[in-house]
């Protein structure tokens, strides 16, 4: 098996629903690293290039994704928009449909790369760091 890893990095500040702790339910924010992990079998290594996939490819297909978050609040609840946020936020917000935890923000990016031909049969996982020690993990 071949394969191939590419990280990206982006600010961003969030809000977590329901965190078991009390400074995770604040506006706080991280230094994400995110990285795509894309594999393939032996006999399906490109033969025209022999690259899983060009790096120039992925960061084509995942910079507009990630540009989207670079320093944004990512929020799941539009209630936070009245408690929390004031007009400069309003500029760069994400809401997503559940608690943006390092686990969702994962899967999201997972199904918005794969979503792209080019990589829909080669990207295996998503691992997306919020500390130095700490990262959550996507992989169908």
């Amino acid at each position: 098996m071949y394969g191939i890893a590419k990280r990206f990095t982006f600010e961003a500040a969030h809000i977590l629903d329901e965190a078991y702790s009390k400074e995770c339910t604040v506006v706080h924010g991280h230094s994400y690293k995110v990285e795509f992990h894309l594999s393939v079998d032996n006999h399906e290594l490109n033969e025209e290039n022999y690259m899983v996939l060009d790096f120039k490819t992925l960061k084509e297909i995942v910079d507009p994704i990630i540009a989207r978050f670079d320093h944004a609040l990512i929020i799941s609840d539009e209630r936070y928009l009245k408690e929390y946020v004031d007009v400069t936020f309003k500029q760069k917000l994400v809401i997503l449909p559940n608690s943006p935890t390092a686990e969702v923000l994962a899967k999201y990016f997972f199904d918005a790369v794969k979503s792209d031909a080019r990589v829909q049969h080669t990207l295996k996982k998503v691992k997306v760091w919020e500390t130095e020690k700490a990262f959550a993990v996507y992989s169908e």
